[in-house]
C-alpha cells in the first residue's frame, strides 16, 4: 500500500550567485545545445561548496565520508560525459541535492537564458539522446479510465504535472505492480508524448522505487511518495501535482507548492501569532526589491 508521508521542514531555496553567473557564463551566444566545459565546472563547484558551505561537514559526518565520495565520484563521471549546459546543471543540481533538497541549487541567469534561445541562421545540433520506451496513450482516455475505476483508482495513478511535464501515471497491463510515468505534453525538446519518464514497481516493503530519466534522459534511481492527505502531490525526484482527478489541496498542502514555486518574497500568516517570510533569492542586487515587495504584502 502507498503511504503518503508528512511534509519536510519548508526551508528556503538557497541560489549561491557565484555558481548562477558561472553557469550563465558558460554559455555561448546561440544554439539551443550548447557545449560547456562541464568537467572543470562541477570540480569548480565541489571545491567551492566544501570550502564555504556551512553544513557541508555536518551532512558528511551524518551519512558517512564514503557515501560522500561515491556520489561524488557518480556525477564526476556524468560530467565527464555531459557536453551541453543543460544536462550540465541536471548534474550539478544532481550533486547538491545529496546535502539539502530544495535548499541551494544550480540555475541559469537571464543572461543565460537569452542565451540559450535559437537564433537564424544557427548551425548547432542537439546533442544525441537514448532512445525512450514508448506506451502508446491519450489523456482524454485516461481521464475516462479513473472515472471509470473511482474509488478502485491506484493513488498514483493519475494526471500529474510538474515543470516542463505533464505525465500520465499507468499501470503496465502485464505486471499490475509497476507503473509508468508517460509523457503526455512537454515543454522540453527532448521530451515527446509517449516516452516514459519514470517508471516504479512495488517493493516487498510497500516502497515505490525505479528509474527516473532526467532531461537528457540519464538515469536516476527514484522512489515514489505521497505528500500530504490530500492525495494531490506526489514525490518523484520533485513536486507533481494531480491534475486528473482533480484533488482538492489542504491549506498547507497549498502553502508548500507556494513555497516551492515562490519567485519572488512574500509574507503570509500562519497563524494569529505567527508570519511566514519567504525569500526565494539571497543576491545582493535583489536586497532592496525583495524587501519592497516583502512589506507591500
Amino acid at each position: 500500500m502507498l503511504k503518503a508521508i508528512p511534509f519536510p521542514e519548508i526551508r528556503p531555496m538557497h541560489a549561491s550567485r557565484p555558481l548562477l553567473i558561472l553557469i550563465g557564463a558558460l554559455l555561448a551566444t546561440s544554439g539551443l545545445a550548447q557545449p560547456c566545459n562541464c568537467p572543470t565546472t562541477f570540480n569548480w563547484m565541489v571545491t567551492t561548496f566544501e570550502e564555504n558551505d556551512a553544513g557541508f561537514q555536518l551532512v558528511v559526518d551524518r551519512k558517512g565520508a564514503a557515501e560522500y565520495a561515491k556520489h561524488t565520484e557518480v556525477l564526476r563521471k556524468r560530467a565527464q560525459q555531459s557536453n551541453d549546459v543543460i544536462s550540465c546543471t541536471e548534474v550539478m543540481n544532481e550533486w547538491l541535492q545529496w546535502f539539502r533538497r530544495g535548499h541551494i541549487g544550480i540555475g541559469l541567469t537571464e543572461q543565460g537564458q537569452a542565451a540559450m534561445q535559437p537564433t537564424a541562421g544557427s548551425s548547432a545540433q542537439p546533442t544525441a539522446m537514448p532512445e525512450a520506451r514508448l506506451v502508446k496513450i491519450a489523456e482524454a482516455d485516461l481521464v475516462k479510465r479513473y472515472q471509470k475505476a473511482g474509488n478502485e483508482r491506484h493513488p498514483l495513478e493519475g494526471v500529474w504535472t510538474m515543470g516542463a511535464y505533464r505525465v500520465g501515471m499507468v499501470r503496465q497491463p502485464k505486471d499490475p505492480s509497476r507503473f509508468d510515468a508517460v509523457i503526455l505534453s512537454s515543454q522540453n525538446k527532448n521530451w515527446k508524448p509517449g516516452m516514459v519518464k519514470a517508471e516504479v514497481q512495488q517493493q516487498a516493503d510497500g516502497r515505490y522505487t525505479g528509474t527516473f530519466y532526467m532531461g537528457d534522459h540519464s538515469r536516476r534511481d527514484v522512489e515514489a511518495t505521497m505528500l500530504g492527505t490530500s492525495g494531490g502531490l506526489l514525490e518523484m525526484n520533485g513536486i507533481w501535482q494531480r491534475q486528473q482527478p482533480v484533488a482538492q489541496l489542504t491549506q498547507l498542502e497549498l502553502i508548500h507548492l507556494r513555497v516551492l514555486d515562490a519567485e519572488a518574497p512574500f509574507l503570509m500568516p500562519l497563524s494569529e501569532r505567527t508570519l511566514y517570510l519567504r525569500i526565494p533569492s539571497f543576491a545582493f542586487e535583489q536586497k532592496d526589491v525583495d524587501r519592497q515587495r516583502a512589506l507591500r504584502q
